[in-house]
Formats: C-alpha cells, sequence, structure tokens
C-alpha cells in the first residue's frame, strides 16, 4: 500500500509545526541570551493561515461507521485542533528581545501572554476530550490529550514563579519544562499529518 498523498492542509500544519520547532530551538539553545518567556517569537510563521476558520464540531464517532471512516473522522477533528493549537500558541510571541527588559517588564510581557497560550491549549484540550476516539487511535489519542494538560499545569507554575520571581534568571529556568511540552505538542501535531491522519 503507497504512502498517502500529503495534501495541502496536512503541509500547512507540517509548516507551522517546522516553523515554530525552529524557533523553539533559537530561544533555547542560543548560549548568549536568555530564552523568551513560554514561547518563540512569531516572527512570520502564521503563513496565512488564520483561526477565523471553524472547526469541526467535536462528537463521538458514528457507530455506523467503518473502522476506517471512523479513524479518517478522528483523524480530521484531531488534526484541526492541533493546526489551531498552532495558530493561536503562536499568537503569544512578540517582537521584542526579552534580554533587553528589565525584571518587571519581562513580568508583564509574561502576563500578557499567559491568556492567550491558556485560550489555546485549553481548547485544544476540550476538543480532544470531547471526542470518543476509535479503539485503534484511543492510545495516541490519550498521549496527546495528556501532552495539552501537561502543558496547561506548566504554564499555571510558571505563572506563580514568574510573579514571584526576583531575577531575569528564575524567569529563563521557568521556561525549560514549558519549552519542552510546547516542543511535545508539535512534534506530535508533526506526526499526525506524517503518519497521513491529516487531510
Amino acid at each position: 500500500m503507497g504512502q498517502p498523498q500529503r495534501s495541502e492542509g496536512t503541509a500547512r500544519l507540517l509548516a507551522l509545526c517546522g516553523a515554530l520547532l525552529a524557533l523553539l530551538l533559537l530561544a533555547c539553545t542560543s548560549p548568549a541570551e536568555e530564552p523568551a518567556e513560554a514561547t518563540a517569537t512569531p516572527a512570520d510563521a502564521s503563513s496565512g493561515v488564520t483561526t477565523a476558520t471553524p472547526l469541526p464540531t467535536a462528537s463521538p464517532t458514528p457507530t455506523e461507521l467503518t473502522p476506517e471512516e471512523a479513524v479518517a473522522a478522528w483523524g480530521r477533528q484531531v488534526c484541526a485542533a492541533a493546526s489551531a493549537f498552532t495558530v493561536d500558541f503562536l499568537r503569544s510571541g512578540d517582537s521584542q528581545d526579552p534580554s533587553e527588559l528589565n525584571l518587571e517588564a519581562r513580568k508583564d510581557r509574561a502576563a500578557a501572554m499567559f491568556p492567550v497560550q491558556y485560550s489555546a491549549v485549553r481548547r485544544a484540550a476540550d476538543i480532544l476530550e470531547a471526542i470518543n476516539p476509535p479503539q485503534r487511535t484511543a492510545e495516541l489519542h490519550r498521549l496527546l490529550l495528556t501532552t495539552y494538560r501537561d502543558l496547561d499545569a506548566a504554564l499555571q507554575e510558571q505563572e506563580e514563579i514568574i510573579a514571584e520571581a526576583t531575577s531575569p534568571e528564575e524567569i529563563a529556568d521557568s521556561n525549560l519544562p514549558v519549552d519542552e511540552l510546547i516542543s511535545l505538542a508539535f512534534r506530535q501535531a508533526s506526526l499526525l499529518a506524517d503518519g497521513g491522519y491529516c487531510e
């Protein structure tokens, strides 16, 4: 059986994931600068994609679908959620270099980013929670949902750390677990596309 042909939606999701992963790596590996708070700067990563396009309504998979149809329907819903998460989360970034800001300005910047990040991750988690996955994808579905829940918890912990931080180093250190989970979420989205689940 040949590889499924990659559609425009798949290519767009892969491009978004690749752009964010590249930005995260730049933010996390530069020895001369501290990482940005929780996300990388979006630059031109939007690629013309917006969240104005409504997501398909999440609903239990109808029992009359064949197993193949059920997996395809699941893939469309989950990939739409992952794509929207990618776009929405990128919107929390800005063009500021946090290393050039004083401590209070960095705290204010982070405080402005958190609501957008919470909205993105919680929307994705809510969609996944409303989906009854086919048995064949149940474990993968659970892993995806766990990633979003863990990211939500890590963001909450980071928000508390930043609010109480007395040095830029504390803020930079708080980025590490969050950036790891962001990277995981985007790798998973990319794997969904590579696996042929996204149309």
